[in-house]
Formats: structure tokens, sequence, C-alpha cells
């Protein structure tokens, strides 16, 4: 479930779940606890992007740099374009993946693979019918030298 945090016009932030006022620092602590937010104005326009950037800006003016410099640099340069594509190639790359192994796990075995497994089955039995032979007249031979 999302956690809805609304900003006032008076840029108060205010925790709808726990009907409190937070600051920016208190959602990083919430969001670091493993729980997602959504901070939208009194309109419900979705500020959620603006705020997070602005947590990043606040923890790396205290010296907490979040990110990498260089990765700021790229994001700079490429924009959100960059972060767009490499997730949508991670998610086409899931749904291939994911796609193929359903078709794996509930394609039906074709024709041909059936009738060379039976003739591997086959194969397989002659050669322990064989094999059961060879064992029994060593038998035999062993208990008549004794």
């Amino acid at each position: 479930m999302m956690r809805v945090i609304k900003r006032y016009e008076n840029r108060k932030l205010y925790d709808t779940e726990y009907s409190r006022y937070v600051s920016l620092e208190q959602i990083a602590t919430i969001i670091k606890s493993g729980e997602n937010v959504q901070i939208v104005d009194k309109d419900g326009n979705d500020l959620t992007n603006q705020m997070l950037t602005q947590i990043i800006l606040e923890q790396g003016k205290k010296g907490n740099a979040a990110l990498p410099d260089e990765l700021l640099h790229e994001l700079i340069r490429w924009g959100s374009k960059m972060v767009d594509d490499g997730v949508n190639r991670i998610r086409d790359n899931m749904e291939l993946l994911i796609r193929d192994s359903l078709t794996r796990l509930f394609s039906a075995p074709k024709q041909d693979e059936i009738n060379e497994l039976q003739s591997k089955i086959v194969h397989l039995e002659n050669t322990l019918h064989r094999l059961n032979g060879k064992y029994l007249e060593l038998s035999d031979k062993h208990e008549k030298q004794s």
C-alpha cells in the first residue's frame, strides 16, 4: 500500500496515515524502511517525483551523497530518457524470459520428440534384458565352478 503525504500551500507535508506533519527527512526515513510514498498537493496533483528529487538534493547538501557524481552527470546529460529506456529494457527482458519459461513449461511435446523418447526406452529395455541375461550366465558358471 502506498503511503499518501499531502503537501499544503504553506509547504507543510502531512502524513495522512498517521495524521501528523512530517519533514523531508522523515519521509526519507519512511522510504528507507521500505515503504513507498505518494506526495500530492491539495488538488491531488502528484508531486512525488519533485519531492523525492528534493530529498536527494537535501541529503547531498548535508554531505550524504545519495548518488555518485558520475551517475548524476549521466542523468543530466541524458535526462529521464536514459532511466526510462533502462527500465523499459529490463521490463522487456523480464517479459521475454517469463514468456519463454511459460512456453517451455506448458507446451506439449511434439510427436517426433515422443517417438524419439519411446525409441530410447525400447533401446534401454533391450540393453537391460541383455545385461540381465549375461548376469544370469555368469551366475550359473560361478555356481557350477563352486
